[in-house]
């Protein structure tokens, strides 16, 4: 799979279906702002939210050269303080950097 110069949407769908084929419970985070209401969601949230083996892993995807704001940054640091994973995607390989999705990975026999 290529992600070089892939636009984050792209991303995104490459990585629901390396989960989907993980086998791995998942869900798309849509947070759209109306204008001229209140904003009530959690900012900085991720993009793709997964559970494994009961532990809460933050997927964050972004492009090549993609770089997490600073609300996206203070989520990370909130998952991680509640002992949960947050890891920032731009390709299959990535998924190492979760201990739980590496799991998974290596139980099914896929590379990464």
């Amino acid at each position: 799979m290529k992600t070089k110069g892939q636009p984050e949407n792209d991303v995104k769908n490459e990585a629901l279906d390396v989960l989907t084929r993980l086998g791995v419970f998942h869900f798309v985070v849509n947070q759209i702002h109306a204008p001229g209401r209140a904003f009530r969601g959690t900012k900085g949230v991720s993009d793709i939210i997964a559970i494994v083996d009961g532990k809460f892993v933050g997927i964050e995807c972004k492009s090549e050269k993609g770089k997490p704001s600073e609300d996206q940054h203070i989520f990370r640091l909130e998952i991680e303080r509640a002992g949960g994973e947050y890891i920032i995607y731009r390709k299959p390989g990535d998924f190492l950097g979760s201990k739980m999705l590496a799991l998974e990975m290596l139980k099914r026999g896929m590379e990464p």
